[in-house]
């Protein structure tokens, strides 16, 4: 029974080997525009699509172009795209007045085995630093245990930055956030959470809740002054 174990364990590790050295991404706009997307000048997709998904693409830097086809005539798009192995990128073009611009949504691992859920999913979860052109996702059950198990194999000083990337990188009521206060002990690190939570909270008008549970009044106080001064 070990050595049956010790082997499905390899076999996990030889997966999660070659999925890590390809990439998946895709392309889609909010429109539902047509498109023909080329890689390195490789066209990607024969036949024109309004959501482009290459899978196992090597991993590497690409020159890429999108040609946009819409009702007024074609529309080109040139970039440059930097695609890590083990990772899904999700790309949305927005269109407006024959000026495309491309956002990347989001990013996740590929290789979701239950063996690597817990530390490797939510360690690898970020918020980009662009506008993401569509809603994110709803927290799940699943994703809050598996981020818990995370946090609770970190020191309490280690915890404010993944908080932080798990937070923004979901659509997450104010009781939602809320809970996360409570696994941040030092005063400082609460300001700088409940400052940063507030522009990502779906419910801003009860982000009351978020504050009445951080420790001391004084930080209360700085925090409110905070979110008075964004409106």
């Amino acid at each position: 029974m070990k050595q049956l174990s010790i082997i499905f364990f390899l076999i996990i590790l030889s997966h999660c080997s070659l999925v890590a050295q390809y990439a998946n991404c895709s392309f889609a706009t909010e429109e539902g525009v047509y498109m023909k997307v080329f890689l390195n000048h490789q066209l990607q997709n024969v036949d024109p699509q309004n959501h482009v998904r290459l899978e196992s693409v090597e991993a590497t830097s690409y020159v890429v172009l999108i040609e946009i086809l819409t009702s007024e005539g074609q529309l080109n798009y040139n970039s440059s795209l930097d695609l890590q192995a083990g990772f899904e990128y999700n790309y949305f073009l927005d269109i407006e007045d024959d000026q495309v611009k491309l956002y990347q949504a989001n990013r996740s691992i590929i290789c979701k085995l239950d063996t690597v859920t817990s530390i490797d999913i939510i360690q690898f979860i970020r918020k980009e630093n662009c506008q993401s052109i569509i809603k994110k996702p709803f927290l799940i059950e699943k994703d809050l245990e598996d981020f818990k198990t995370y946090l609770h194999s970190l020191f309490t000083s280690d915890r404010l930055q993944p908080i932080k990337d798990f937070v923004g990188a979901y659509n997450m009521e104010a009781s939602e956030v809320a809970p996360f206060i409570d696994l941040l002990n030092f005063s400082k690190d609460q300001v700088d959470f409940v400052k940063f939570a507030y522009d990502y909270v779906c419910d801003p008008q009860n982000y009351y809740r978020v504050i009445e549970k951080m420790s001391f009044g004084v930080d209360k106080d700085e925090v409110r002054a905070f979110i008075n001064s964004k409106k």
